[in-house]
């Protein structure tokens, strides 16, 4: 309420930053030339859009902003079809949560 949304986008990546060091050692991959440029725009996006976000729930209710958040799951599915080719997507696994 008191902070400004710079500073709690600040504080989100210091969080991310320390966590993502702590796991870097055990997966880190030499990267090519190309994917440094990648790494930048993924970082400006996102943080773009964790900074739209901190605005939004500024001005309105996380109640009301927090459902267009959701809408990122249906994306995530139609994108990963188009995008990563998957031939057939069953409603099992989009209703399932796994139990045996």
């Amino acid at each position: 309420e008191y902070d400004s949304s710079e500073t709690s986008l600040f504080y989100t990546s210091v969080v991310g930053i320390i966590l993502m060091s702590f796991l870097m050692p055990f997966f880190w991959q030499p990267m090519q030339s190309y994917s440094y440029l990648l790494f930048l725009g993924i970082g400006i996006f996102f943080s773009l859009g964790i900074y739209f976000q901190i605005i939004a729930l500024s001005f309105a209710k996380a109640s009301v902003v927090q459902p267009f958040h959701y809408t990122l799951i249906l994306w995530a599915i139609i994108l990963g079809y188009i995008y990563l080719s998957f031939e057939k997507i069953e409603l099992k696994s989009l209703i399932d949560d796994n139990k045996n």
